[in-house]
């Protein structure tokens, strides 16, 4: 009655769904939720850029990957930190506008 196809693919999602639930659950408990999202889109700029350029996918990735979260994580850093003040507040907005 069922498709083999069929079959194989859900019992694939519910493997999927089995494994990702707690890490997801993990994730977000140890607040790197906001990481990942980053770095999952500055992978996609990654991507994107080496089609445009016609470039190795891999390479391009990591590339672009790698100084992209940390560039992030200190801006904010700096946002925290510095934003209690007029003055840290008009550093962290000059160097939103230099980036």
């Amino acid at each position: 009655m069922l498709d083999d196809f069929f079959v194989r693919a859900l019992i694939a999602g519910i493997g999927v769904a089995l494994v990702t639930g707690p890490l997801g659950c993990f994730v977000v408990w140890r607040r790197l939720s906001y990481f990942g999202d980053t770095l999952s889109h500055s992978a996609l700029l990654g991507v994107t850029m080496a089609y445009s350029f016609e470039l190795n996918i891999a390479l391009s990735v990591f590339i672009i990957s790698d100084p992209t979260p940390s560039c992030l994580s200190t801006w904010v850093g700096c946002y925290i930190f510095l934003s209690s003040t007029n003055f840290g507040r008009m550093v962290c907005f000059a160097s939103l506008e230099v980036i």
